[in-house]
């Protein structure tokens, strides 16, 4: 479990014996009726360059790791700290999303590879849009598809299909 909390990304990590035991430990505890703990009692975490309003994890750079990205609302970047949970200072690439964020998701917007995409909503000077970061390769380095919105979308309310117009700006 990721929480962003006053500028930290606290990672928790999942105790498996709560999921599939295989200590003796986890198996007694089963027998005598108390629960595993689901987490582990140590968590991991770096600290980030703003408080973050949202957060999404996927693989977003396409190295089989688990990313995180995070972003405040009202801000025009996306945060991606390094995957070093050991280090203290992590280093945090920046993406420029030409806008002010308004929310923020993770889905597989192009349903054409299985692999989560990273979705914006935006006002700014060109309106409202939807930048959606999705590729193969490096999704951040490649170039983005904005779509035109009717309105301003807000946190929970991210839904390709209930606002989009329909008009792909390349």
């Amino acid at each position: 479990m990721l929480l962003a909390q006053d500028g930290q990304l606290v990672l928790f990590l999942g105790n498996i014996n709560a999921f599939a035991p295989h200590t003796q430990a986890a198996w007694e505890a089963i027998r005598d009726g108390r629960l595993v703990p689901a987490f582990q009692r140590e968590s991991r975490s770096v600290t980030g360059p703003l408080a973050a309003d949202f957060v999404v994890v996927g693989n977003f750079n396409r190295d089989t790791r688990l990313d995180a990205v995070v972003a405040a609302r009202g801000g025009d970047r996306l945060y991606l700290p390094r995957r070093r949970w050991r280090e203290k200072f992590p280093k945090i690439r920046e993406i420029e999303v030409n806008g002010s964020i308004t929310a923020l998701q993770s889905a597989d917007a192009n349903d054409a590879d299985g692999l989560p995409d990273v979705i914006v909503a935006t006002s700014g000077t060109d309106g409202f849009r939807l930048r959606i970061f999705a590729s193969l390769g490096d999704m951040f380095a490649n170039a983005r598809m904005d779509v035109s919105l009717n309105g301003v979308l807000n946190g929970s309310d991210l839904s390709m299909t209930k606002a989009a117009s329909g008009t792909v700006i390349p």
